[in-house]
């Protein structure tokens, strides 16, 4: 009678095949988000230029929700000014 072959070394193949695709599922996972900032970064400038182009309330809310906080485009009117300056000639803040 032949001995049957011991299935450990599949089992251990199997236990580390899984861990590979897990490490490999967190690793897409959680370097998805990392080019996230650079499209921030241009839906931000696109809200601000939004903004410069219809002075209205609700563009200016759009553009505070994606930008970050602490942007002087929000808090100083001579920085508003400078950015949608370049952007429309002679803008002037309503």
């Amino acid at each position: 009678m032949k001995k049957a072959a011991m299935p450990v070394p599949y089992i251990i193949a199997l236990i580390i095949g899984v861990v590979v695709v897990a490490v490999l599922a967190y690793w897409f996972v959680s370097s998805g988000g990392k080019g996230a900032a650079i499209g921030t970064e241009a839906e931000c400038n696109a809200r601000k230029v939004e903004f410069c182009a219809t002075q209205t309330p609700d563009s200016l809310s759009k553009a505070q929700a994606v930008c970050k906080t602490g942007d002087e485009f929000f808090t100083d009117s001579t920085k508003r000014k400078e950015y949608c300056g370049r952007i429309i000639p002679d803008w002037k803040e309503t």
